[in-house]
């Protein structure tokens, strides 16, 4: 017992548990902001049950506890359970939509008396698991198509439920698995998905209720369109590596969308989505002609891309009209995290992957701001949180452009001061360094 305690000693990931300690004393903290308790006289009030500040502080150690102790279980133990553990959360998931309270147009909590759980926490645990003990199988590759199929389907079950829960804070946090399986060597191209379903829903529904000056036409809805033949176009060029395919469907959508445009503005008016709808329409016809003459799979695979593309924005289009309470509405239509993405955007260097600058996001949206109560409730900045966190687990990107070679450091005029730098590169963010 003594040895196999201290292999387990030897192997516990000690900037994981120190990052998670810290990130629960500020929540804490948080916590105890949020409630004035700093004004309090005596310091054990922080402590005492009648307060939120106690029961969280209780219920960190209990956690901690519980933590220290689970360690110390065979891991064959999880294994075995972990298909029950996660099928009876999935269960008590389903069970919560009918008997919880409605709190603020959400179904997400079991109130026994005084106390309360909420399930949809706990179905996160039950994830990990099932997800952590189908991937450590001995020859698991998520390459093959029946692996990657359970790996989503064991993801969005418990997304779903909670959705039907009216829960969608906590749904949000199911979306960073699919890092996980980047990781493990899921294809890109779902990443791209992933990513391109976050901005048919940020610029389609954050500009709805813009309309062109001249025309009764959507803004949002007009951009999204143009932004899915981009996608197409871009996919077609580096994915499917069929450039004259990819320039035609460019350059036709762009001298089409041109022209119609001239016309309803300056000769007669009508709706140019009917235009933009009809160039996917052509485009995903010339695809899926060009894949059977090629015998190129991909080329079908983008066009498939496309229609998805086109049911995702008309369903998120409906849920936000018809399904989605006022209060879920105005958290997504403040546009704060565009504005937490700018700024992390203009403090990490140009040279950063594409995936960094997304984890980062993730993190500041996900653990610093929502976590914390939303915008206005959160006590760290969440763009220069999410910088710090990436500076600590990548310091060679993020000091990337700043190596000075031999010398330890430089001594010069600022690049504004200078005159020497253009506009344009300290805008795009191609000059490194104080400006």
């Amino acid at each position: 017992m003594e040895k196999r305690r201290g292999n387990i000693l030897q192997t516990i990931d000690k900037p994981a548990i120190i990052l998670y300690l810290a990130l629960g004393i500020m929540g804490w903290l948080a916590i105890c902001g949020a409630g004035n308790s700093y004004l309090k006289s005596d310091i054990l009030e922080f402590f005492a049950l009648t307060e939120r500040t106690g029961k969280q502080a209780m219920w960190m150690g209990i956690s901690f506890i519980a933590g220290t102790v689970l360690m110390f279980i065979d891991k064959r133990s999880y294994e075995f359970s972990a298909k029950f553990i996660y099928t009876a959360l999935i269960l008590l998931g389903i069970i919560t939509i009918f008997i919880s309270k409605d709190i603020k147009g959400s179904r997400s909590w079991i109130t026994i008396g005084s106390f309360g759980i909420q399930p949809a926490e706990f179905m996160k645990f039950g994830t990990t698991l099932a997800l952590a003990s189908l991937m450590s199988r001995y020859g698991f590759k998520l390459t093959d198509s029946r692996n990657f199929l359970k790996c989503l389907g064991i993801i969005l079950l418990p997304l779903i439920v909670i959705i039907c829960q009216n829960e969608t804070g906590s749904a949000l946090v199911y979306l960073s698995f699919f890092i996980v399986l980047y990781r493990e060597g899921m294809t890109g191209i779902v990443l791209l998905s992933a990513i391109s379903a976050v901005v048919y829903f940020v610029v389609g529904i954050g500009y709805e209720p813009v309309m062109f000056e001249q025309l009764p036409v959507s803004v949002g809805h007009y951009a999204v369109t143009a932004i899915i033949q981009i996608f197409a176009a871009g996919m077609t060029l580096f994915w499917c590596r069929d450039r004259r395919a990819a320039y035609t469907m460019l350059a036709a959508n762009v001298i089409v969308s041109l022209a119609a445009y001239w016309v309803a503005v300056y000769l007669f008016a009508f709706n140019i989505l009917i235009v933009q709808y009809a160039l996917l329409g052509i485009d995903i016809v010339y695809l899926l002609l060009r894949a059977r003459i090629r015998r190129e799979g991909k080329l079908a695979w983008t066009a498939m891309f496309i229609v998805v593309s086109i049911i995702f924005f008309h369903s998120c289009d409906y849920v936000f009209n018809n399904v989605m309470k006022a209060h879920q509405k105005v958290r997504i239509n403040d546009l704060s995290a565009v504005v937490t993405g700018l700024l992390l955007g203009l403090t990490i260097p140009p040279s950063s992957p594409w995936w960094m600058v997304a984890i980062g996001s993730v993190f500041a949206i996900i653990i610093v701001k929502q976590l914390f109560g939303g915008i206005g409730d959160n006590f760290l900045n969440p763009a220069l949180t999410a910088r710090a966190v990436l500076l600590a687990s990548w310091p060679a990107y993020m000091t990337a452009g700043y190596n000075v070679g031999k010398f330890d450091a430089v001594t010069s005029a600022t690049p504004l001061l200078s005159g020497e730098v253009g506009t344009l590169d300290l805008l795009l963010g191609n000059c490194t360094g104080a400006i």
